[in-house]
């Protein structure tokens, strides 16, 4: 199957700014996975939070919003929706479809850091992971995609998959229901398989 049930029961480490919480992935592949704080507020409620020492892994800068790419086309030469750069910006809208831009370039194990602003769309995200695969006389790009969906008011992982004579279709692997912010900060930690998603920390 594609989802796992093998992971470590969380433990809790003293830190000097209070606690964190550890877990990994057991079996036949195994993961380490980053070190959350742990946070209370007055009220007893729990939540995880970003660990600041996290930055310490973040090396050098590859892309920009104004780096080389290109927008899904539908036969490779219709544009779905429309995308500009500017101002240290990447902005696209899709109307009532899907759409995606594409960066040429090709990253292994890396980090993806950026603000998302959503502004009046129904759906926004982060397409990664994408890869081609070859389907007879078809070229389908299939991938992974982190959603925010405001009319539904969740955070998805999604199954993306960009096809020639279609929008970027996306089927949701996994839901997380909370009050959306329509201007968020967005960290996604790539390694091997494995994903690490962080929204406003």
């Amino acid at each position: 199957g594609s989802f796992r049930f093998d992971c470590y029961v969380g433990k809790f480490i003293p830190d000097e700014d209070g606690l964190l919480l550890y877990h990994h992935i057991t079996g036949k592949r195994r993961a380490l996975a980053t070190p959350k704080r742990v946070c209370q507020n007055h009220e007893g409620k729990l939540w995880l939070e970003r660990w600041s020492v996290l930055d310490g892994l973040l090396g050098q800068q590859l892309l920009a919003a104004d780096s080389p790419g290109s927008v899904v086309c539908v036969d490779g030469r219709i544009p779905i929706g429309r995308w500009a750069t500017g101002d240290g910006r990447l902005r696209g809208e899709a109307g009532p479809t899907n759409s995606a831009w594409l960066f040429d370039a090709s990253l292994q194990d890396c980090a993806i850091r950026l603000t998302l602003d959503a502004c009046d769309a129904a759906r926004a995200g982060v397409l990664f992971r994408a890869a081609t695969v070859d389907q007879g006389k078809h070229r389908v790009i299939q991938g992974l995609a982190l959603c925010f969906d405001y009319l539904r008011g969740a955070i998805q992982l999604c199954k993306a998959r960009l096809e020639s004579r279609r929008a970027v279709l996306l089927e949701p692997l996994d839901s997380i229901f909370v009050s959306l912010k329509r201007r968020s900060r967005v960290e996604v930690f790539l390694r091997a398989e494995y994903v690490e998603i962080y929204c406003d920390n």
